[in-house]
């Protein structure tokens, strides 16, 4: 072939483009390289020869940038980064890489730390929108599998966590259909999703199943209250709180939540429904369980406005007593104050604390008409239960500022998570182009053959995976421990420090606060979307400066 055949100016042009980043100092080099190729026979042999010296002076150009001239001796200050030929990887280095690797692999062998590496990734799903809520992928497959089976207890367990109003309501009615006795659900469901047009139908059921209970009336009430925060909203007025201003129905809702006998919030039912069904169907995600929800759905089991509406109506009846007791009926007024009494009892502690001042007013009140009586035990009675409740309420500001401590315990331990599955992957992905780099190497010269470099670079990414692997085993082995004795026991003690642990892992790493998830996805996305056209502009730009100069025709 002649010396202008296709192969040959593709080689000429290779060498000159490479030329043209090669440091000043080597260029004499480059310029023996482009002639040499010239006495090279065969124009495809010149072209891998072309090929061969562009890729040397690529490579030390590019470490010549990132390594400046060493003084005045016109040296690479890191120069041992460049490849060389002769010089082989070291068994002990491949055997420790070896070691490390699949030390970290043993790791998964262990249910808990699979477990670990899905919680870590979970910051993830919001980011790239795999899901709008974790776990409910796992939840559909199961809500199949419950329908196949046609399983209540199945179908309830995915009524409760379900995301979509409509699939839970449906599957709630066909759980109740398939067994009556799990008519509870239709409380819990109601809770979670009290918009539901079928509540109202569901309250009057529950109201038979189970008589004399505070819950269906505590749930109605919450239905009006959400109407009317939406009426309010609506046409731009404040929410009424005055108890002239509430509506009469409201009224006698909290009136006969005050009269029941009892106060079932059916989280002993909950407990072991969650347990039977993730033992039935081998469920070992904690998120779709979705403890927070489970063991603590609305306020501790409780719609999510009873405390203020408790609060509210309390206030009332310690109003009416007092207004009864000015006017002489002391067995009015009694009957009063004995109802915000019995009513806090039934809550409770801690879910009695927002109406505790109050109940601790209607102690006080009870014991001065016993005293006015002569019943001086009665009064101390009351009295003591008075003082107690002051107690009781200390106690309880004390215990919430220790929920706030073991809250940053929760959130700690839910960053060093995060932050090892992080690592673990950033880790994994060196490694991996290492080995990749040196199989490539050993394609073309028969022999696994690495820099310096990429032996350091090698061992430290399999080692930094170990300690990654190591970490996050230990950080969350105590959760996956508290997760099992939920299951196998009914262990519920610390299911709250689960609960927020679990909570803690959904934020993505250094965000502090769930309303700022929407600002972080937007900035990330928005940091990618900006290096990949910076990125661009590089490469468009490197192209364009890299193009031989055609000279004008004359």
């Amino acid at each position: 072939m002649t010396p202008g055949t296709r192969p040959r100016r593709i080689a000429d042009g290779l060498m000159r483009f490479a030329m043209r980043i090669t440091p000043a100092d080597q260029i004499d080099w480059a310029r023996a390289m482009r002639s040499e190729m010239n006495h090279v026979e065969g124009d495809w042999a010149a072209l891998r020869w072309a090929i061969s010296g562009a890729s040397a002076l690529a490579r030390r150009a590019v470490v010549r940038a990132i390594f400046p001239r060493d003084g005045g001796r016109g040296e690479f200050a890191g120069k041992d980064l460049i490849v060389k030929e002769g010089s082989l990887m070291r068994k002990t280095t491949l055997a420790a890489a070896g070691a490390c690797i699949v030390a970290s692999l043993l790791f998964f062998l262990a249910p808990a730390f699979r477990q670990a590496f899905q919680v870590s990734l979970t910051q993830w799903r919001d980011i790239i929108h795999v899901t709008s809520r974790a776990g409910q992928p796992d939840l559909a497959s199961l809500a199949r599998r419950a329908e196949q089976q046609r399983d209540p207890e199945g179908l309830a367990f995915v009524a409760i966590h379900e995301f979509d109003p409509v699939d839970s309501a449906r599957r709630a009615e066909e759980a109740v259909h398939l067994d009556p006795d799990l008519t509870w659900v239709y409380a819990v469901v109601a809770i979670r999703q009290s918009e539901f047009s079928e509540s109202d139908e569901w309250i009057a059921q529950l109201e038979k199943w189970d008589p004399q209970n505070a819950l269906p009336y505590l749930i109605a009430a919450e239905r009006i209250d959400g109407h009317e925060v939406a009426y309010a909203g609506a046409v731009h007025k404040s929410v009424p709180f005055r108890m002239d201003q509430r509506s009469a129905v409201w009224q006698d809702d909290l009136a006969a939540a005050f009269q029941s006998a009892k106060l079932d919030r059916y989280l002993d039912r909950l407990t072991e429904l969650e347990r039977r069904v993730l033992s039935r169907y081998g469920i070992d995600d904690p998120y779709v369980a979705d403890l927070s929800d489970s063991m603590g759905y609305g306020w501790r089991g409780l719609p999510s406005y009873a405390a203020g509406d408790s609060w509210s109506y309390a206030q009332s009846l310690v109003k009416s007593g007092e207004a009864l007791e000015a006017q002489g009926d002391k067995k009015g007024a009694l009957e009063k104050y004995g109802a915000v009494t019995r009513f806090a009892n039934m809550l409770g502690w801690p879910d009695g604390f927002f109406m505790s001042s109050t109940t601790q007013v209607a102690y006080a009140r009870l014991a001065a008409i016993s005293l006015e009586d002569g019943n001086t035990v009665e009064a101390g009675f009351y009295s003591d239960l008075a003082a107690r409740t002051g107690e009781a309420r200390r106690a309880q500001f004390a215990a919430f500022r220790q929920q706030v401590i073991g809250g940053a315990v929760s959130r700690w331990n839910a960053s060093v998570v995060k932050t090892s599955g992080l690592m673990m992957l950033v880790f994994s992905a060196l490694a991996l182009i290492c080995v990749l780099s040196v199989s490539a190497k050993s394609l073309l010269i028969g022999a696994i053959r690495a820099s310096r470099a990429a032996s350091t670079i090698l061992v430290g990414s399999v080692v930094g995976m170990l300690l990654s692997c190591a970490m996050l085993y230990v950080s969350y082995r105590p959760y996956a421990e508290m997760f099992r004795s939920y299951v196998r026991d009914g262990d519920v003690s610390r299911i709250q420090d689960l609960s927020d642990f679990l909570a803690y892992t959904r934020l993505p790493i250094g965000v502090h606060d769930f309303g700022h998830v929407s600002y972080f996805v937007f900035d990330f996305w928005f940091g990618i979307t900006t290096l990949c056209a910076i990125g661009l502009m590089f490469a468009l730009y490197w192209y364009f400066a890299s193009r031989p100069q055609t000279s004008p025709a004359i």
